[in-house]
């Protein structure tokens, strides 16, 4: 990590958006702490003599979250209804033992540009068959995970996150969608 850097600080050209992050060393504990209280997502931690791995995770750098937020994938939406636009609720799932197991569905928290977008984000990744192994039966359905249930699916390669605010000593849980 210090050499990367260290070329970084060579050869890196102020440019609009662009900079070199800071970093803390030693005081990691102190620095999650303040992450915590500014209510910032969290931190990256990295082995000074870890070496980056394109496209692998390891150990050497870890993303530690201050925010309280579950990831899921998206499997697929379930129809409007009523006056609301695009999508009821999106079909969530995490893999769980290997198998990417159903985990509810999630309404709430979309402004109407936010599902539109989450739809034209999945027209890419429509398929026919239901793509969660595990479903739960949390509504009513005459065959489990099929299109008579008016769910549309996708390829689960979308995540979502929902976090969990405190404010005021309420819960308010929001999604955004993950890259």
């Amino acid at each position: 990590m210090l050499e990367r850097r260290k070329v970084l600080e060579r050869i890196l050209k102020p440019a609009a958006g662009i900079q070199l992050g800071s970093y803390v060393e030693a005081e990691g504990k102190a620095l999650f702490e303040l992450t915590k209280e500014k209510g910032m997502e969290g931190i990256i931690a990295k082995r000074k003599d870890g070496l980056y791995r394109l496209g692998k995770r390891s150990s050497d750098w870890l993303k530690i979250k201050a925010r309280l937020q579950q990831e899921f994938v998206v499997g697929g939406f379930t129809a409007p209804k009523g006056s609301r636009k695009h999508l009821g609720a999106v079909v969530l799932g995490a893999y769980t033992n290997g198998k990417l197991r159903h985990y509810g569905y999630a309404g709430s928290g979309f402004t109407e540009k936010g599902l539109k977008d989450a739809v034209d984000r999945m027209k890419a990744l429509f398929i026919d068959k239901c793509p969660l192994s595990i479903l739960l039966t949390l509504r009513k359905r005459s065959n489990g995970c099929d299109q008579s249930w008016s769910a549309r699916w996708n390829t689960p390669s979308l995540s979502i996150a929902y976090k969990v605010v405190l404010r005021e000593k309420l819960i308010s849980v929001s999604p955004s969608f993950l890259v």
